[in-house]
């Protein structure tokens, strides 16, 4: 069966700094015991969806374990030289991928350079907002190839009611291409910053609404905020949720819920095994018309492909 991961990096989208000694394989840690538990989390808290709550409601331990995953993730990143990523595309049986850029740290101009290099990479764009040429570069962007765009609150530090990204979606929507969102509790240091708050599913809810006519991919369907998101895409029907970090009760929840053609598999490889990302699809979703849908058809299907 063909799969197509929708979610991927290449490069180090935290820091942006060169991958000069790639590791050969994801280090084991934390992270690798939440990926043996198929992302099933031991520890439980309440996260509030009202409207006007954005506090990740972390208390110090959570915070703690924030801090451990992040500089986890740091290190999983420099596993992202191309050859071991497609070593591993082979061992998984991944067909193709979707390359997530996040500007500036990895560029958009590279992955396009990449995918050219790679067939099997599938080029997103991404938007460098403290650029004065912000918009050039994203209709020249458009035009070497980019399939969609991603655009991560947290890591480039800006909130998604930002006007500028009311002027990228303008663009965007002309051609009516994805836009993937990064959406749920997330991190872009050991600090504690303000930021972390422009991931909650509320602050893209505007943008949903103001652009209908836009496929918004909700990536890792909102992490610890997946019931809400679900509830979200019952009611706006441009929005999609990608299975990345959610376990298989979540996804079979998305399933029975909204249109199955707005599930997307994804993996956010290296920061997550595509091995157990695709596991949880081939063990528990039996129906295999829809396991087909969630591995390539409805990927295709969005980018015209």
């Amino acid at each position: 069966m063909e799969i197509i991961d929708s979610h991927i990096h290449v490069g180090d989208i935290y820091h942006g700094f060169p991958i000069k000694y790639p590791l050969s394989k994801i280090p084991f840690g934390l992270m690798s015991i939440f990926e043996a538990s198929q992302f099933k989390s031991p520890f439980k808290r309440k996260l509030k969806k009202d409207n006007n709550q954005t506090n990740l409601q972390q208390g110090k331990f959570g915070r703690f374990l924030g801090d451990i995953a992040y500089m986890e993730s740091c290190r999983r990143i420099q596993f992202s030289d191309t050859d071991h990523i497609i070593t591993a595309f082979d061992r998984n049986k991944v067909d193709k991928a979707i390359v997530l850029p996040i500007e500036p740290n990895v560029t958009t101009k590279n992955i396009i350079a990449l995918s050219k290099e790679q067939p099997r990479f599938i080029p997103f764009g991404s938007v460098n907002f403290h650029s004065l040429r912000y918009m050039e570069e994203l209709k020249e962007n458009i035009q070497n190839g980019i399939k969609g765009l991603k655009i991560h609150p947290v890591i480039q530090r800006i909130h998604p009611e930002n006007k500028k990204i009311y002027q990228v979606l303008e663009e965007i929507s002309i051609y009516s291409m994805p836009v993937c969102f990064h959406v749920g509790p997330c991190r872009a240091g050991i600090v504690k910053i303000e930021e972390e708050e422009y991931a909650h599913p509320d602050q893209i809810l505007t943008l949903v609404k103001n652009f209908p006519n836009v496929p918004f991919v909700f990536a890792h369907m909102g992490l610890e905020y997946k019931d809400y998101v679900i509830e979200l895409a019952q009611k706006h029907k441009n929005i999609y949720l990608d299975t990345s970090f959610q376990t298989a009760k979540t996804i079979k929840k998305a399933i029975m819920s909204i249109d199955v053609d707005r599930i997307l598999f994804g993996s956010d490889f290296p920061l997550v095994s595509q091995t157990t990302s695709i596991k949880i699809i081939n063990k528990y979703i039996k129906d295999q018309i829809v396991k087909k849908k969630i591995f390539s058809e409805n990927i295709k299907k969005l980018l015209g492909i």
